[in-house]
């Protein structure tokens, strides 16, 4: 009887099983000043799987991710907006997501960077309609 349960459930709600999804950061100094994550390796090819369980990397000595103040990716294979950044890096003022086969961007996805998010730069991206109101989330 469970196994006919997970199965059904599997079959006919399937964003309820959610891969986790890992974020390799290689962290640095952008620019001598901006603490940074460049996003390594990193891949979200499905709406349903796009929220962030875990980020790894070293930080620089006496850094943490409460200091990361710069989210970059860059040739990294990204179809959808991922969630969950701004839970890992509170104090967020600067995405870039380029070059990474973006193809929509919501208000919704935007909401977890609230108040911090300065500049959204998602330049060479084949973003097909941005959501009116996009920015409603964020001042």
């Amino acid at each position: 009887m469970k196994f006919f349960l997970v199965f059904f459930a599997a079959l006919f709600a399937p964003n309820l099983f959610v891969e986790s999804i890992k974020l390799n950061c290689n962290f640095i100094n952008h620019d001598s000043k901006i603490y940074a994550c460049y996003a390594e390796n990193f891949e979200i090819i499905s709406k349903y799987d796009r929220v962030i369980t875990e980020v790894t990397g070293d930080h620089h000595s006496g850094k943490t991710n409460e200091d990361v103040k710069f989210f970059y990716s860059r040739d990294n294979l990204i179809n959808y907006f991922p969630l969950n950044v701004g839970n890992f890096f509170p104090n967020l003022n600067y995405v870039q997501i380029q070059n990474a086969s973006l193809m929509e961007v919501e208000g919704s996805d935007l909401k977890q960077f609230g108040e911090t998010l300065e500049v959204l730069n998602l330049n060479t991206n084949p973003i097909e309609s941005l959501e009116s109101g996009l920015f409603k989330f964020n001042t």
